[in-house]
């Protein structure tokens, strides 16, 4: 025997567009103008220096060492402590990144930190002193150099990064150009910021000890070793 199905409720015609209705798209959050410039003014500061750093101090080093090769396996040794060094503080800062100071303080630290090796680096008047300082500003810039380049992620939603690095990276760029006019203004054309070294009897001004050319000698003039030599 056939039983007959029990009778359905019926369904209104807007049931079936709400059951299939899709969810509103939410709206992507507007860039914070203000973060990205915090952030590209600390990846523009930290490039300048560095920018600086690989400039000068390779003239630094060819007053005690007059192999090519040497001087680039020091200029290298940041590089080297930098693979130990940043994923370390990286995994650091991502648990400090929780709090409400966020990577920070790790940032103005390590910066802190950083500038007594780099303001030493010019007075430094023998190669151990000179690798200290190296090596004193290799382990601390690198305490913070990756942790920087990250900070644009803590402020920035997903969906904006890609403009947000657009602006950062165009800061940075800048960086060379600010780079090359502070060895411009500062060390070539003032002589009292004119880097020299510690031993040039010549250096009465007690500046910084890095040799850059100076003036062109006097039209005639002899030079120093040659004034008194008999014959």
């Amino acid at each position: 025997m056939l039983h007959d199905e029990p009778p359905q409720p019926p369904v209104s015609a807007a049931a079936p567009a709400a059951l299939v209705a899709a969810p509103a798209a939410k709206r992507p959050e507007r860039m914070s103008g203000s973060a990205v410039l915090w952030v590209a003014l600390a990846i523009f500061a930290q490039e300048s220096v560095w920018n600086f750093y690989d400039a000068q101090v390779p003239a630094q080093l060819r007053h005690f060492v007059s192999s090519a090769t040497v001087i680039g396996l020091i200029m290298g040794l940041d590089t080297g402590l930098g693979v130990i060094i940043q994923p370390w503080m990286g995994l650091i800062s991502d648990r400090l990144a929780l709090r409400r100071t966020g990577r920070w303080p790790i940032v103005v630290a390590g910066a802190c930190v950083a500038a007594v090796p780099f303001a030493l680096i010019p007075w430094a008047t023998s190669l151990p002193m000179l690798m200290l300082c190296i090596f004193a500003f290799g382990l601390t810039a690198n305490s913070f150099k990756g942790v920087t380049e990250t900070l644009v992620s803590d402020y920035v939603a997903p969906q904006q990064r890609g403009k947000a690095q657009g602006f950062i990276k165009a800061g940075v760029s800048l960086t060379i150009i600010v780079s090359a006019l502070i060895s411009l203004l500062v060390v070539d054309h003032q002589p009292q910021g004119r880097l020299r070294h510690p031993a040039d009897p010549d250096d009465r001004h007690g500046g910084p000890l890095l040799p850059l050319p100076g003036p062109p000698p006097p039209h005639g003039a002899t030079p120093r070793e040659h004034r008194h030599r008999p014959g």
